[in-house]
């Protein structure tokens, strides 16, 4: 296990999927005994990168594509966002700032449905508002455009995915390893149908009763388009592809890799190798296809260092089948891809955001 360890969250919270934090004060995180040869994905295509220099900008906690232009946020600058154009990444301009006043924007924002690609807009979470705010994009300004109610249930860890029909996906874990994934109505926030995921969660507390750490295994990646939801799982070679009906029931298209068998999950999550992790750490979808973020990395606690053995990138297509992997040239912490499939954008988070590479997906 690589975990129990609040260290690694501190060395800029690298992959956020495989070392999850959900309301915790510490983390754990286990790994992939699948290795890098999952079927379907075992003949990987070499690809090189370009490289593109940014100076607007120092450790993003997220980015997406909106409208066409690439939107990142940063917990280390006065300004909240920061817009390039595609497919150059040209720097356009920054919008907001931080503070507490009218109009200004919390120090931490995190987009909500980044891994679903290019909506037209991107969304962000306004907590004291209850509400998901939805912002436009234009090659001069943001605008907000649409606020839709937050409805929290009472679940240790919620999540939630707004889908164009105004339908939420929520994504919930509660303290006994019920880790589902719910339809809810955008009106009124109530649940339609659900299906349980293969995630496992773990809560422990203290002798007064507080919980003190959480750790989730293997939880789903979701990724929504139209009317299907993609979910992929982090650490054993599985991914389901659904069609969600307007009544917001869960329809079955196909399910693509290993059965997950409860051997599976239990490896997961005790499976010990010192400092070394494998998993999908980020996804990132299209019109045609959703791609997955593979990663082989090797912790060295002391030094604060993270070693990339293999970083691959796994496209899959929104029928299920999985259509190839590229073997990226470079390290990289997370993607984005251009609306029209050729260009796959990465970065590396121990480089602080100095250059984006840039791939040739060949599709």
């Amino acid at each position: 296990q690589i975990g129990n360890n609040i260290i690694f969250f501190a060395m800029k919270t690298l992959f956020k999927h495989l070392i999850p934090v959900a309301a915790c004060a510490a983390v754990a995180v286990s790994c992939s005994a699948d290795g890098n040869a999952a079927l379907g994905f075992d003949n990987p295509v070499e690809v090189k990168a370009d490289s593109i220099a940014v100076n607007e900008i120092i450790q993003p906690n997220s980015w997406t594509v909106a409208n066409g232009y690439a939107v990142l946020t940063s917990r280390n600058t006065d300004n909240v966002f920061y817009v390039y154009s595609l497919p150059d990444f040209s720097f356009k301009y920054k919008y907001g700032t931080k503070g507490q006043g009218p109009g200004e924007f919390p120090e931490y924002i995190s987009l909500v449905n980044d891994e679903s690609g290019d909506t037209g807009g991107f969304i962000i979470s306004n907590y004291s508002n209850k509400t998901h705010d939805f912002y436009s994009v234009d090659g001069n300004t943001i605008k907000l455009a649409e606020q839709v109610n937050i409805y929290p249930l009472p679940k240790r860890f919620q999540s939630d995915i707004i889908m164009p029909s105004g339908m939420i996906l929520t994504e919930m874990a509660g303290t006994d390893n019920d880790d589902f994934l719910y339809t809810r109505s955008g009106e009124d926030g109530r649940v339609l149908d659900s299906v349980r995921t293969y995630a496992f969660t773990e809560v422990k507390y203290d002798d007064n009763g507080n919980m003190y750490q959480q750790s989730r295994v293997n939880r789903p990646l979701v990724a929504v388009r139209g009317s299907r939801a993609a979910l992929i799982y982090e650490l054993v070679d599985h991914a389901d592809f659904y069609e969600i009906s307007p009544e917001g029931k869960f329809g079955l298209i196909k399910s693509s890799g290993k059965d997950v068998l409860a051997e599976d999950i239990e490896k997961a999550k005790n499976v010990r190798s010192g400092g070394r992790a494998q998993g999908i750490v980020r996804v990132f979808a299209t019109d045609r296809y959703i791609y997955a973020l593979w990663v082989d990395i090797e912790m060295d606690r002391e030094r604060r260092k993270i070693t990339f053995n293999d970083v691959q990138v796994r496209i899959y297509g929104w029928d299920g089948e999985r259509v190839k992997s590229l073997s990226l040239e470079k390290p990289a912490s997370n993607i984005i891809v251009s609306g029209d499939d050729s260009k796959l954008y990465t970065y590396n988070m121990e480089e602080d955001f100095e250059k984006v590479y840039v791939y040739d997906t060949g599709l």
